[in-house]
C-alpha cells in the first residue's frame, strides 16, 4: 500500500497541500466535530425559531403580555443563534485559506507503542491499546497502521500537516539534501 491510499489523500490534495492549503475533503476530515457542531446548532436554530413563530401565531388572536414576551424571546434567541451560526460557518470556510498546512522535511522514525491497561473498576481486564507513531523534524504524528506499513523507517519525506489538531495529512518521498 502506498502513502497515499493509506493516509487517504490524492494527488490533488497534495498539490494543496504543498501550497499550503486544505483541499474541502481534507477540512472536512480534519475538522468533522466543528461541522458537526454547525449543523447541530443550525437545526437546532431552525427548530427554535418554527416553535416560536408558532406561539406567536397561536397567540395572536388571545395574546396575553407573557406569551408575547415569551415568544419575543424566543425569536431573539434564534436571531443569536443564527448570529453564532453564521460566524461557525465563516471560520469554517476560512479552513480552505492558504497558510493552514504546515510542512516539514527529515528522515522519518516510525515506532510503535503497546499500552497495557489496567483492570477497570468492575474488576474486567484492561487489555493493551497500539497505537503508530511518525515523528521527523521535532513533529510527531499518530498515524493508522496501514500509513505506519506505507512509509520506510528511517527514509526521508515530506510531511505536510495541519497544527491544531496535530493531523497528517499527506507525505511524499523529499530528496535528502544532508541539511536535517
Amino acid at each position: 500500500m502506498d502513502p497515499g491510499e493509506a493516509l487517504n489523500f490524492d494527488e490533488a490534495e497534495l498539490r494543496a497541500n504543498r501550497e499550503g492549503r486544505l483541499t474541502a475533503a481534507q477540512r472536512n476530515r480534519v475538522f468533522a466535530r466543528r461541522r458537526r457542531l454547525i449543523v447541530v446548532l443550525a437545526l437546532l436554530t431552525m427548530l427554535i425559531g418554527l416553535l416560536a413563530a408558532s406561539v406567536i401565531l397561536g397567540l395572536l388572536p388571545g395574546a396575553t403580555a407573557e406569551g408575547i414576551v415569551l415568544a419575543l424571546g424566543a425569536e431573539a434567541l434564534t436571531a443569536g443563534l443564527a448570529f453564532l451560526v453564521w460566524i461557525l460557518w465563516q471560520r469554517f470556510r476560512a479552513l480552505l485559506a492558504p497558510g493552514l498546512v504546515h510542512s516539514v522535511s527529515g528522515p522519518v522514525t516510525c515506532y510503535v507503542l503497546r499500552e497495557r491497561r489496567t483492570d477497570d473498576i468492575a474488576g474486567r481486564p484492561g487489555g493493551t491499546r497500539t497505537a503508530y507513531y511518525l515523528r521527523a523534524a521535532g513533529q510527531e504524528f499518530a498515524v493508522s497502521e496501514a500509513a505506519l506499513a506505507a512509509i520506510e523507517d528511517g527514509a526521508t519525506y515530506r510531511l505536510h500537516y495541519v497544527a491544531r489538531p496535530a493531523t497528517l495529512l499527506s507525505v511524499e518521498p523529499a530528496p535528502d539534501d544532508g541539511s536535517s
